[in-house]
């Protein structure tokens, strides 16, 4: 569970910086307040939901959340060591 939050959160800020940094220069703002707001809206409800009718245990939904950053942060460490 902790690991989809974290790759859905992840792909959620991907999305907010990638509209921030597209051809239209007056929206950046917007984008960026958009997405996070998005984002957190997202996360907090899929926590609430996890807690309140999963049952989910604290310790393994933030060590899931924790593995899905340091396997994404990884996965782009090695990208970038191999193209340099």
């Amino acid at each position: 569970m902790g690991a989809f939050l974290g790759i859905g959160n992840f792909q959620l800020i991907a999305w907010a910086v990638l509209r921030a940094m597209g051809p239209e220069r007056s929206n950046r703002p917007r984008y960026l307040w958009k997405g996070s707001l998005l984002r957190l809206l997202l996360v907090g409800l899929a926590f609430f939901l996890a807690f309140r009718y999963l049952h989910v245990n604290l310790f393994v939904l933030a060590f899931g959340l924790l593995f899905a950053q340091f396997m994404i942060l990884i996965l782009l460490v090695a990208k970038g060591a191999k193209a340099g």
